[in-house]
């Protein structure tokens, strides 16, 4: 983990390494007379959309167990937030989906542990 063809999240692997190797697949693919097909993804706004209990899954089967996981599990599954405007506070809701970026157990830290 992560899988070595990823690039976000990775120490030195940034956009020169990724545009490096989609040139060389590119170019390899085309000395062989094949078709290449690229697909781009946008993962602006990803990290608000992840399902919780989906990443918590999949930690769990990629063998993130015991203590760190039941760590990971409280973070998530204890999250709350509420909205205050103008000097109202609405009522606190639990935070069901994204990871929260910036916090303590961001994606961006949980993958610096595993490297």
């Amino acid at each position: 983990m992560p899988h070595p063809l990823q690039f976000g999240f990775v120490k030195e692997h940034g956009a020169i390494p990724a545009i490096y190797t989609l040139k060389e697949a590119i170019h390899y693919y085309l000395e062989r007379n094949s078709i290449v097909y690229a697909i781009f993804l946008d993962n602006e706004k990803a990290f608000d959309r992840v399902w919780q209990d989906v990443l918590l899954y999949k930690l769990n089967q990629i063998g993130i167990q015991g203590k760190l996981w039941n760590l990971i599990y409280m973070s998530y599954k204890t999250a709350t937030a509420h909205v205050q405007h103008s000097g109202l506070t609405h009522q606190v809701f639990r935070i069901e989906q994204g990871v929260g970026q910036g916090r303590v157990l961001s994606a961006q830290v949980i993958f610096r542990i595993y490297q």
